[in-house]
């Protein structure tokens, strides 16, 4: 559950609060607000971007798959995706999950992705020390609607056994 904003930051405009009011578990969800891409952001389509930094590393290489809530208060229309990286070292890249959400209906969708599949790994990350997690929307198609998402359940299991850290 996303209970609280206490180690979350925002990018490329990005607020965010904690919603109390839906949510899938738990006190609330994180309410990220964003519009279509900023001038800063239009070449790569970034619609909005949060940062979770663990107080110190997290060890995920007994993973086996992670799952992701994600509320669109308004039809998507068109291409859009959500990026989950798993960072060790610096601000960005690490082990990258990009998630087509194309065309997604309103309401609560749940995303679930296998650890051995990332789109792509960059800047030397290691499972046994994540510090940071980063969530980007990407607008592909310009898309003036939705201007929020809801994020919830960021969870972490191996198949069958949750493990201890559950956002």
């Amino acid at each position: 559950t996303f209970d609280s904003a206490s180690g979350f930051s925002g990018q490329f405009s990005t607020t965010f609060v904690v919603d109390t009011a839906n949510k899938q578990e738990g006190v609330g969800s994180l309410k990220t607000s964003f519009g279509q891409p900023t001038a800063e952001a239009a070449g790569s389509k970034i619609g909005g971007m949060i940062y979770y930094d663990f107080t110190s590393p997290v060890d995920l290489s007994a993973a086996q798959q992670f799952a992701l809530s994600y509320y669109t208060p308004a039809k998507i229309n068109g291409s859009t995706a959500l990026q989950v990286n798993f960072i060790t070292n610096g601000n960005d890249d690490g082990y990258n999950f990009t998630l087509a959400i194309d065309d997604a209906a309103a309401g609560w969708h749940t995303l679930t992705f296998n650890k051995a599949n990332p789109s792509a790994t960059a800047n030397n990350p290691n499972w046994a020390s994540i510090n940071r997690i980063r969530i980007t929307y990407f607008n592909l198609s310009n898309n003036a609607e939705p201007t929020y998402m809801l994020l919830d359940n960021l969870k972490v299991e191996k198949i069958g056994v949750p493990l201890s850290y559950h956002n």
